[in-house]
């Protein structure tokens, strides 16, 4: 086996990893109904499930680049694995909804935490000018899973209730050990490096600059845009009267579109021009950000199914224009080598920032009793964060495109 091989099938796995584990994170809005019908959770209550996930995914990066440095990519990532799946199978014996946000919110977010940190950090640092194609295609996995996830969900809920689908669930994270373990094979054998080229365990470094932390912190406004979305837009097309399968269905249509356009994407910002226009990686990622804030904004205006559609079509076409395009330009920006902290501290304020947003909003729509109140905060999110990055651009002559990498390919 050549090693470009072995670096093509660290893709196929990291792929499979990203798509056993956020997967069914992006699935979670599914359950918001049962919950509120079954433990009596209010709209706080429910959406605080989702919100501890991807709050505990960002919001325990740095842990995660401190173990990685500290024992390797390997053992962190097959740790976070065990933990993900055993809380995740553990949630299905929940009496109430506070058992819940630990089992199914906090050991899920915390474990794909420990898996898909230490996997981007090993991307990002085998491949370079190939780096935003490559990052696209490990987050694919995602977006794979969610299509047949939103529904197989319903199903398994109307099956099984909502404990039998938290465990089925369980097992197919419990697959990220798998997946984690072969890139572990691979690289032993083939001679691959999974440790930081840093012997610091966090670099703090990169907080006395101003670029970094502004930086961060659009990244967590626009995934708390996004967080919204994935928690109110199910329950949103429910109290439209929309189905409980076709809302499901939503989740899937966001699926399908990002497949089909994170590879082309990939590609387009992996290349110096289209034509005689240079790509900057940096520009498509505020535009994308800034078309999005558009898309929700419409979202509460829709009254039937076929609207809905169309506008969820929209918003992820942004997303799957945004892509990992956030992963690629930190390391675009701050170096490769750099990636084990520069994710971990993003993944801090990003975690923050989707950790708060849904209960807040929650408590929002419980006082106005309406669901039209995430779209807006979204909308909102997600201009502010292009707005942020449109500053950085322009104020301090940031170039995402212009790297002085050489591919390690």
């Amino acid at each position: 086996m050549a090693f470009d091989s072995v670096k093509a099938w660290i893709v196929v796995f990291a792929f499979a990893a990203n798509a056993v584990t956020m997967g069914p994170m992006k699935c979670t809005g599914v359950f918001f109904l049962p919950f509120q019908l079954d433990l009596n959770a209010t709209a706080k209550e429910a959406s605080l499930v989702t919100s501890l996930i991807y709050g505990m995914y960002f919001f325990c990066g740095p842990i995660a680049s401190v173990l990685s440095n500290r024992f390797g990519f390997k053992r962190t990532a097959l740790l976070g694995g065990l933990i993900a799946s055993v809380g995740t199978t553990v949630a299905c014996l929940s009496p109430s909804i506070e058992v819940v946000y630990i089992t199914l919110g906090i050991f899920i977010g915390f474990g794909s935490c420990l898996v898909l940190t230490p996997v981007y950090a090993l991307v990002g640092q085998v491949f370079v000018d190939k780096r935003p194609l490559v990052n696209n295609i490990v987050s694919l996995g995602s977006a794979l899973s969610a299509i047949p996830l939103g529904l197989l969900v319903q199903l398994w809920i109307d099956s099984y209730g909502w404990r039998g689908s938290v465990l089925l669930l369980g097992g197919i994270v419990l697959n990220s050990l798998l997946f984690v373990y072969l890139i572990k094979i691979l690289s032993t054998q083939r001679g691959v490096v999974l440790r930081s080229k840093s012997r610091k365990l966090l670099n703090i470094e990169l907080l006395r600059t101003v670029i970094f932390p502004a930086y961060c912190i659009a990244c967590g406004l626009h995934m708390a845009s996004m967080v919204c979305v994935s928690v109110y837009l199910v329950r949103f097309a429910q109290s439209l009267g929309i189905s409980n399968y076709q809302a499901a269905g939503l989740t899937s249509i966001m699926g399908l579109v990002d497949i089909v356009l994170r590879p082309a994407v990939g590609y387009l910002t992996s290349i110096e021009k289209v034509g005689r226009v240079r790509v900057n990686r940096f520009v498509v990622l505020y535009v994308s950000m800034a078309v999005q804030a558009v898309t929700t904004l419409l979202l509460p205006f829709t009254r039937g199914y076929s609207e809905v559609v169309a506008v969820t079509v929209a918003y992820a076409a942004c997303i799957g224009f945004c892509g990992a395009l956030p992963i690629t330009v930190l390391a675009d920006l701050f170096g490769a080598d750099k990636l084990p902290s520069t994710l971990g501290f993003r993944s801090f304020v990003v975690g923050t920032f989707s950790l708060a947003t849904p209960p807040l909003i929650g408590i929002w729509v419980d006082i106005i009793g309406s669901y039209n109140v995430p779209f807006f905060a979204s909308s909102a999110f997600s201009l502010a964060a292009s707005f942020v990055l449109v500053l950085i651009h322009f104020l301090h002559g940031t170039s995402a495109s212009d790297t002085g990498d050489v591919d390690s390919t």
